[in-house]
């Protein structure tokens, strides 16, 4: 699987978990599928995803929705 089609299944199946309700499942499934892969394990937006949910500047469903979306 190449580094596109990869980061579009973590996308995926964050997003799914999102819509069901939970932001942490979506966080935590996200963080997950990246790390098993190659080229996205240890992704620089993990951080910066950990960032913003600690100082609380991501805690909707919609932010959490842009955010996995921008993941490159």
């Amino acid at each position: 699987m190449t580094r596109a089609e990869h980061l579009q299944m973590c996308k995926k199946e964050a997003l799914k978990c999102l819509e069901n309700g939970s932001l942490e499942l979506a966080w935590s499934t996200m963080i997950s599928c990246l790390s098993l892969h190659d080229e996205t394990s240890g992704h620089c937006a993990i951080q910066i995803g950990m960032d913003l949910i600690v100082s609380k500047n991501l805690k909707t469903k919609e932010e959490m929705k842009i955010f996995i979306e921008g993941f490159n």
